[in-house]
C-alpha cells in the first residue's frame, strides 16, 4: 500500500512524501517557500506522477501555522476525493513524538513563531499516542520541561538537551499511527482557529 503524506504545519515549510503503510519512505519533497500553495501543488504533481496508486492520504492537522495547516488540509482533501481514498489525520505533536524512538512520555515543542512554541506532552505506547490535555503556547525563553521526560522539538529553533526531529522522518513514522486509528470523515471538516492566530486544529462542524 502506498500512502501520500502532507505536512505544512511549520510556517513556510512544505513537506510531502510517498511512503508504504509502515512509514518506509519511497519518495519525498521538502522545501522552504514563501509561495506555499504553489509549491505544494508542484510537489503533489511530481509525487503523483510516479505511477504508484495512492491508497490513502495522511495529513498533519496542527497545531502550527494556520495558513499552512489550511493549505495542507485542502490539498489532502482534494487528493483523497479525486483518488477515492481515505483521509487520515495526525497532530503535529504526534508526528514529532513518532520521530522519537521507543515508548514513554515525550514533551513536544512545535514552532509557533516570535520566540514561542506550542507545547504538549505525548504518551506513546507502541502505535498508540495520547496527547495530554492542552495544548499551550509557551515562550521558549524560560520554558522548563517536565521532569523525567524526553523533550523533542520541531521547527527552526533548538532547546538544550532536546531531540530535534526531522520533519520528514516524523511524518513518515506517524503514518502507521494515523492509519491505525481509522480515517477522518471528510464531510464536515474545517480548519478552526483556536487561542492564537497561528494555532489551527481540524474539528468536525457542530
Amino acid at each position: 500500500m502506498i500512502v501520500l503524506g502532507i505536512d505544512t504545519s511549520i510556517r513556510g515549510q512544505c513537506v510531502t512524501l510517498i511512503a508504504h503503510a509502515d512509514g518506509t519512505v519511497v519518495d519525498r519533497r521538502t522545501e522552504r517557500t514563501t509561495a506555499l500553495s504553489r509549491t505544494l501543488a508542484l510537489h503533489l504533481r511530481d509525487l503523483l506522477k510516479t505511477g504508484e496508486e495512492v491508497a490513502g492520504v495522511v495529513v498533519v492537522t496542527g497545531p502550527g501555522s494556520y495558513t499552512g495547516v489550511r493549505a495542507g488540509m485542502a490539498a489532502a482533501l482534494g487528493v483523497a476525493h479525486s483518488k477515492g481514498v481515505s483521509l487520515f489525520g495526525i497532530t503535529s505533536f504526534e508526528a514529532v513524538a513518532a520521530g522519537v524512538p521507543g515508548d514513554g512520555r515525550v514533551a513536544v515543542l512545535v514552532e509557533a513563531g516570535r520566540g514561542a512554541a506550542f507545547a504538549a506532552e505525548v504518551v506513546r505506547t507502541g502505535m498508540t499516542m495520547t496527547v495530554q490535555p492542552g495544548p499551550a503556547r509557551v515562550e521558549l525563553d524560560g520554558w522548563t520541561p517536565p521532569p523525567d521526560v524526553t523533550v523533542a522539538v520541531l521547527g527552526g529553533f533548538a532547546v538544550a538537551g532536546a531531540v530535534t526531529v526531522d520533519q520528514v522522518a516524523g511524518l513518515a513514522a506517524a503514518i502507521p499511527v494515523a492509519m491505525g486509528r481509522g480515517p477522518l470523515d471528510p464531510a464536515g471538516l474545517a480548519a478552526t482557529q483556536v487561542a492564537t492566530p497561528t494555532f489551527a486544529l481540524v474539528r468536525p462542524h457542530v
